[in-house]
């Protein structure tokens, strides 16, 4: 946990709460004041991106902390260009994606100015990582749409776990960089924390809760542990089973236009994502003397286009047939999207990769 006593630390807290007042009144229906909230939050961060650009000497986009601050500051335009051009709404969901960005930046990662290394002072930096940090917004307001063809309260649920989930993953890291601080860190792996906060929210939660204990009982030299993982996962699936159980299921016309919408956003994401992909091979042509080097993060970058190029590919084959299914197939594209973001940066497995400057 880092706090920022600057003044982009002060423009990233007050957009993180007014995105967050701005969730609750959309899901309050006070439309007005909630959109005015947001616009605050908005401009708060537009003041907070342009500091760090001129502190920085170069467009924020080089490190995690950068990039998330970049997410956050693009939220507000992704939800107009849906609103406007796309007919699609969501408003309270993309104030929640711009607090969970946020919460990185603002708590997490080091906001020390650092000059570009010589990989990254290419013409080509700007528009390779911009393309990617706009389909990534995009992706994740697509899979919040398609969350929608579950159930009414589904995407609630999911919120409420991806919240804490989010903040594991501070911890862990935490752990990681200042192990001194935690005994947790002597017994865990946090490369691998990192990797399941982040990532494993969508999966089953007997999967999840299992992998915990059994986790934790090896760790602890066969002494049952309650920690702070196992804890949350606990309290949170217990809380999402009856926030599931109690919802009223979508009429099918209103489960076909959350599917809908959800197609119509990854539509306008996934050419973004394939010019980044593209970018990137001609940037390590001209960087490392060949189009693809097999890194880490190439290789998810590509499974994670891979993974929407076969939703659109079962989409165009059965439509609307099998709207959960669509739905599950934009959820994965994006926890692969997360693996490529996070898990290459944090891991320890991926360390050394020709992109770990991105940590």
């Amino acid at each position: 946990m880092e706090l920022k006593p600057t003044i982009l630390g002060l423009a990233i807290y007050v957009a993180m709460g007014l995105y967050a007042l701005a969730a609750g009144l959309f899901i309050a229906k006070a439309r007005r004041p909630a959109w005015v909230a947001y616009g605050l939050g908005f401009a708060s961060l537009a003041v907070g991106w342009g500091w760090r650009w001129d502190e920085a000497g170069h467009v924020p986009l080089q490190n995690l902390f950068e990039v998330f601050l970049t997410l956050g500051f693009l939220m507000l335009p992704i939800t107009l260009l849906g609103r406007r051009f796309l007919g699609v709404g969501g408003e309270a969901g993309d104030a929640v994606i711009g607090f969970i960005v946020l919460f990185p930046a603002g708590l997490v990662f080091s906001a020390e100015p650092r000059m570009l290394p010589p990989a990254l002072q290419s013409v080509l930096f700007v528009p390779h990582v911009a393309a990617y940090m706009f389909a990534y917004v995009i992706m994740a307001k697509a899979m919040v749409q398609a969350i929608g063809t579950y159930s009414v309260k589904s995407r609630l649920a999911m919120l409420v776990y991806v919240l804490p989930r989010l903040a594991l993953m501070v911890y862990f890291y935490a752990a990681a960089r200042h192990p001194a601080t935690s005994a947790l860190a002597e017994t865990a792996s946090p490369g691998a924390d990192v990797a399941w906060s982040a990532v494993g929210w969508p999966l089953l939660p007997a999967t999840l809760l299992l992998r915990d204990l059994g986790l934790r009982f090896f760790e602890m030299g066969g002494v049952w542990y309650l920690g702070p993982g196992v804890a949350a996962d606990l309290l949170l699936w217990a809380g999402i089973a009856v926030l599931v159980w109690r919802a009223r299921p979508l009429a099918m016309d209103e489960r076909l236009r959350a599917e809908r919408d959800a197609h119509v956003v990854a539509r306008l994401g996934f050419p973004l994502l394939t010019l980044g992909l593209v970018l990137g091979a001609v940037w390590g042509k001209l960087a490392w003397g060949d189009y693809w080097n097999w890194d880490p993060k190439e290789l998810w970058s590509l499974v994670s286009w891979l993974v929407f190029v076969g939703y659109f590919h079962f989409r165009y084959q059965y439509g609307k047939r099998y709207p959960r299914v669509n739905a599950s197939l934009v959820t994965a594209g994006l926890v692969a999207i997360l693996v490529t973001l996070l898990w290459v940066n944090l891991g320890r497995i991926f360390a050394g990769g020709l992109h770990s400057y991105a940590s």
